[in-house]
Formats: C-alpha cells, sequence, structure tokens
C-alpha cells in the first residue's frame, strides 16, 4: 500500500503494472518542442531589430506623418506579438496566415516611413537652392514650404490651393510674363552697313563695286538695350528667373564660343576686328548677368549680311579716261600749242597711272590711225615689208629731231608703226634724194617701243619730263627715254 503523498505506480500508468517505450514520439515532440523555442526566440529578435530600425527611421519622419506611420508600426508590432503565442506557433496554419500579415504590415509601414522622409529631403532640398537661387522660387515658396510639411501623406498630391506638392516646380517661379523673344527683336535692331566693314572688289581703274556688310545692334549695343528693359520690375524680375535657370555648364559652353569669336566676325558686326567686351556693372546681379549671356549668345549666333553692292567711280581715272584724245591728236596735226595748253591743267592733276591711261588713248589714236593707211616699204637689203605711216606733227617732229655735227637740229620726216605694232621708228631721210625715192639714213632711224614712243611724245605735248620703261632694249637713244621694267614713269 502505497503511503501518503506517494503517487501510485510511481506515476506510471496502470501503476506500472504494463511499461510501454516510445521513442520516435519522444523525438518528434523534442523537435516541436525546440522549432517552437527557435521560432519564439526568432521572432523576439526580429522584434527588437525592428524597434531599433523603426526608431532609427523614425528620425526621417515628418511630425505630420508620425501618427499614422505610429499606427502602421504599432499594427506589425501587434501581430509579431500574436505570433509569439505559443498555441499559434503550435498551429503552423495559423502561424502562417499572421506572418503574411505581418510582413504586410511591414512593408506599409516602411513605405510610409520612405514617402514621409523622401517629402523631409526634399523639402531641405527646395531650401538650399533657394539659398543660392532665391529667384528661381517664387514669392511665396514659405507658404508653400510651410504647406508641404503640414500636409498628410495622402493629400499631398492634391493640395487644395497649390496641387501636387511632391513636384519641385510647384515651388519655382512659374509667372513669367515677359517675352524674351520680343525684348531681344527690339535689342537686335535692323540690319544696317556696318562702317569699315564693307569688300571692296576693283573693276578696273575708273570703277570699284563696294559690298557693304550688314548686321544689327553691336553685341555691346544689344547688351546695353537688354539691360534697360530689364530695369523694369516683371522683365527684371523674370530674367533674374531666367539666369539662374541656366546650368553652369551651359553658362561655361557659351563663355568658351564667345571668346572665340574670330576678328572677321568681329570687323563685320562692329566695324572693328577686336571683341567688345561684354560684363554686367554688378556680377551680383542676375539680370544683368542674364542680359549679358542674351548678348554673348547674340554675338554667338547672329549672322551679318551682304547688302546691295554699288560702284563707285575714281573721279580722277575717270578725268583720265574722259581726257579729250581728239582734241590731243587735233593739237598735234595743227601745232596748236593753246589747244595742248588747255589740256594741260587737267594733264597735271592726275597720277603717273591716270597719264599713263591717257597717253595710252593718245597714242592708240594714232596708231589706228596709222593702220588705215598700210604701205610696202623696200629695205635696204631689198626685203619688203609692211608698215604704217604715223601722222606726224611738228610738234612731235621738233621733238624727235637730233641733231647734226654743227648741234643743228634735223627734224624728223615720219613715224612709221612696226607690222607687229609693237615698235615706233622715227624715219631721217637721205638728203638730196626725191620723195618717192629717198633712201632711210639708217644711222638715224632707230626703232623705239611703244613705250618710249609714249613718253617722248607726253613730253612734247606738255613740256614734262617722263621716262619710258618698257621691257626689251631702246635703240633710238633719244632724249627723255630710258629703257626698263614695264610701265611708264612720268616724273
Amino acid at each position: 500500500m502505497a503511503e501518503i503523498g506517494q503517487v501510485p505506480g510511481g506515476g506510471l500508468p496502470w501503476g506500472g503494472i504494463v511499461k510501454i517505450d516510445t521513442p520516435f514520439t519522444d523525438r518528434v515532440t523534442a523537435g516541436l518542442l525546440a522549432q517552437q523555442a527557435d521560432r519564439r526566440k526568432y521572432q523576439q529578435e526580429t522584434t527588437l531589430k525592428a524597434d531599433e530600425l523603426m526608431n532609427r527611421e523614425l528620425a526621417n519622419v515628418r511630425s505630420i506623418d508620425m501618427d499614422k506611420v505610429v499606427d502602421s508600426y504599432g499594427n506589425w508590432k501587434n501581430i509579431s506579438m500574436q505570433m509569439l503565442n505559443p498555441r499559434v506557433q503550435a498551429d503552423p496554419k495559423k502561424y502562417n496566415q499572421l506572418q503574411i500579415q505581418k510582413n504586410a504590415a511591414l512593408g506599409q509601414t516602411m513605405a510610409l516611413i520612405n514617402q514621409s522622409a523622401q517629402l523631409n529631403n526634399q523639402a531641405k532640398e527646395l531650401v538650399a537652392e533657394r539659398k543660392t537661387k532665391p529667384n528661381l522660387y517664387n514669392d511665396d515658396f514659405g507658404d508653400r514650404l510651410s504647406a508641404l510639411n503640414t500636409t498628410p501623406l495622402d493629400q499631398v498630391r492634391t493640395h487644395s490651393k497649390y496641387g501636387d506638392l511632391t513636384n519641385p516646380d510647384t515651388f519655382r517661379y512659374q509667372g513669367s510674363q515677359t517675352n524674351f523673344a520680343d525684348l531681344e527683336g527690339k535689342a537686335a535692331g535692323k540690319f544696317s552697313p556696318i562702317a569699315g566693314a564693307e569688300k571692296k572688289e576693283k573693276l578696273d581703274d575708273i570703277q570699284t563695286r563696294v559690298t557693304p556688310t550688314e548686321f544689327g545692334s553691336s553685341p555691346l549695343q544689344f547688351f546695353e538695350n537688354m539691360r534697360g528693359q530689364f530695369a523694369q520690375h516683371i522683365p527684371g524680375r523674370d530674367a533674374s528667373a531666367a539666369w539662374e535657370a541656366v546650368p553652369e555648364q551651359q553658362r561655361a559652353a557659351v563663355e568658351q564660343q564667345f571668346a572665340a569669336i574670330s576678328p572677321e566676325k568681329w570687323l563685320a558686326m562692329t566695324g572693328q576686328p577686336k571683341p567688345q567686351i561684354i560684363a554686367p556693372t554688378d556680377p551680383n546681379n542676375p539680370a544683368e548677368n542674364f542680359a549679358a549671356y542674351r548678348a554673348k549668345l547674340y554675338a554667338i549666333n547672329a549672322v551679318p549680311r551682304a547688302g546691295t553692292p554699288k560702284m563707285e567711280t575714281s573721279q580722277q581715272a575717270k578725268m583720265a579716261v574722259q581726257f579729250d584724245h581728239q582734241m590731243a591728236m587735233e593739237a598735234l596735226k595743227e601745232g596748236n600749242r593753246e589747244k595742248l595748253g588747255a589740256l594741260r591743267h587737267q594733264w597735271r592733276q592726275m597720277d603717273a597711272s591716270q597719264k599713263d591711261q591717257a597717253m595710252n588713248g593718245v597714242v592708240q589714236s594714232m596708231l589706228d590711225q596709222a593702220k588705215e593707211h598700210p604701205r610696202k616699204y623696200t629695205m635696204a637689203d631689198g626685203k619688203v615689208m609692211q608698215q604704217y605711216e604715223i601722222p606726224a606733227s611738228t610738234i612731235l617732229k621738233k621733238e624727235f629731231a637730233v641733231p647734226d655735227d654743227k648741234g643743228k637740229p634735223i627734224p624728223v620726216d615720219g613715224f612709221r608703226l612696226s607690222d607687229d605694232g609693237r615698235t615706233v621708228t622715227p624715219i631721217f631721210y637721205e638728203a638730196g634724194q626725191k620723195a618717192d625715192t629717198r633712201a632711210v639714213n639708217a644711222d638715224l632711224s632707230k626703232p623705239m617701243t611703244i613705250g618710249e614712243f609714249k613718253a617722248r611724245a607726253a613730253k612734247a605735248m606738255f613740256g614734262v619730263k617722263e621716262s619710258a620703261k618698257e621691257t626689251g632694249q631702246s635703240n633710238s637713244g633719244g632724249a627723255g627715254t630710258k629703257a626698263g621694267a614695264s610701265g611708264i614713269t612720268w616724273e
């Protein structure tokens, strides 16, 4: 018989009459208990970690969102506590359901935290940028920022007054009332010729084609005009906002392109090859900076154009062309010094080139008349050549006379133009022979170039000193001429 306080049968079934071993069941039970203990430990650890994480993340949450985030977090924590219940842990189905709810609650909580933190960071970034670029933002920036910080997450995109507060543009200046294209059109002005930039093309000795280069306002004038227009309140406010909206990289690129404008383009824009200095008087004034920026873009992009060509006439050259060749020819033919005197004043106003051109006309008239009367001449060697008789005047005969042994001048009997038109020969006949059969004195009759003949003729007509410089050597040896480089030098 068992004593008082002793469990009958030693606590064994049936009083120890029957004893059964259950090793597999015992192991399963022990495994489940171990899993339950591990799960409980894991849940406790994750809950603690979540608490630490939440404490850190909540520091970034806006105060207006804190209640909603805390409620969501409380829901997650409540589910986590339910999962620590032994009955729940012993029920896999119930446990999995709560696990799904817990993950969803955590996801919702983190989403709320992230959204609130992003808005918090956005507000900080807006404040920081506004410090450096105040004109980029609306004048009521403070009111809008306050609305952002006091509007719950579920209403922040549909604010009754400001609309979507998650959009940074909601805070920026959007009220531009200025048509900058119109202002720049006025500043650019109208195309007009730029003094000193015209292109000249000499067509001949008399006329030059002058093509003006046309451009509008110079870049500096453009800048001054824009700066004056920005002095008004609204354009100035809009210009300040526009300047602060230009990226630094773009500003630097414009500066580089402006510095690279060629002297040729500066000449076309301003009449001077040197660049103009475009700089604001106050470097801290955004409106002035924007005016300078637009002026530099204007200089970079604007293209000068060619105007309507005009013809310029050299009056001196024209005077030379209008030189009365016929009058000069008649004066020579008649030996009329008075007629030549009337031309002398005009002659002396000409430069060397113009005199040469005038004498070209006189001599050419003489040669043209000579070619109307070709004649055959028999040379001393019996060779027959065609030459042209140039009308000889007393004035020319006197100029081309040569002295005899006693110093008495021997007048020229005539002048002949060679068949190839390259030389003129003063003709001296042998004395004492008939006119039709007279032989030419070869010692005195020496050919000269057209240039030498022209220079001697001018001396005879106008009483000036000239020197002929033609290619080739002179055989005349006549006074007042000398051979050399091409061209006529009038002294």
